[in-house]
């Protein structure tokens, strides 16, 4: 059986003639009915594989939910851990294979008012709309440094 894309450029060269012969109108009819069951069995295919995406999607997100569980877990069992020292007045201990120690936190800024701070210490930062700049093309606007370009054509499957 021939590949997908034999067919379509079979089918693709015969549209292209101006007068098909007997056997080319055989062969046309052939191909217009092989084509659609092989693109049917491509997308076929495609739905198979996205299938898996989702599946591996969904698992991607079961991991990663253990792991937050299992972070969270080792996080408590930290504080407890620093906490008994705490609690113990121990600040330095060999405890077999480790050594546990307790030790300052580095100050940290804690902002209280945005609108109170000096502009010197902000940091702007802007973007630009392509939502808006598209509009704007697309309504003849001429915009220096962007053009609306159109990119070929995308496959949708119903």
């Amino acid at each position: 059986m021939s590949s997908t894309y034999s067919l379509s450029t079979e089918f693709a060269s015969l549209m292209q003639e101006v007068e098909l012969t007997e056997e080319q109108l055989k062969r046309f009819d052939e191909l217009e009915v092989s084509l659609p069951f092989k693109l049917e069995n491509c997308c076929k295919w495609i739905a198979n594989v996205n299938a898996d995406v989702e599946a591996f999607k969904a698992e991607e997100k079961r991991l990663a939910d253990r792991r937050r569980v299992i972070e969270n877990n080792v996080q408590s069992f930290k504080e407890y851990v620093q906490h008994c020292m705490e609690t113990a007045d121990i600040y330095k201990v060999d405890a077999g294979t480790f050594k546990l120690s307790l030790a300052k936190k580095p100050a940290a800024v804690q902002i209280f008012s945005e609108s109170m701070i000096p502009a010197k210490f902000h940091i702007i930062s802007t973007r630009i709309d392509k939502v808006a700049l598209k509009e704007a093309l697309k309504n003849g606007e001429v915009v220096e440094g962007a053009a609306l370009e159109s990119n070929g054509l995308s496959l949708r499957i119903k």
